[in-house]
């Protein structure tokens, strides 16, 4: 990363670079953004068919960009199918997840209005 010492130049980042596990790259505003801080997070994930998130919560609203193939989202107690190209909102605070429903790896990006991402596991019952 090129971390510059003004806020008004910019922070260069590989993606490669923000990787946290296999097919997931993380970049937090806080951390990654450089003098500019921004209040910004996101995840770029690529999921195997049948692979998805752990049901979680966050304090803020998460928003959802599915680039390519297909998911299914549960949101609270609704479940959302999703294709390419489609966009969901999952509100602050409500338990959520993903999972990739197609027979190709799913790309997706995930913002977070934070300067820090804030995630918190949901035990299952």
């Amino acid at each position: 990363m090129v971390t510059p010492s003004s806020p008004l130049l910019p922070a260069v980042t590989a993606l490669d670079d923000l990787a946290t596990s296999s097919g997931v790259a993380r970049f937090q505003g806080a951390v990654d953004g450089g003098a500019a801080r921004p209040a910004a997070s996101f995840f770029v994930v690529r999921t195997a068919p049948g692979g998805g998130s752990a049901l979680h919560i966050h304090p803020y609203p998460e928003v959802f960009v599915l680039l390519e193939g297909t998911a299914e989202l549960r949101v609270g107690e609704v479940s959302v199918a999703l294709a390419a190209g489609g966009v969901l909102t999952a509100p602050a605070g409500v338990p959520h997840r993903y999972r990739n429903t197609g027979d190709a790896p799913l790309l997706m990006f995930s913002i977070h209005p934070a300067e820090a991402v804030a995630q918190t596991l949901v035990p299952p019952t």
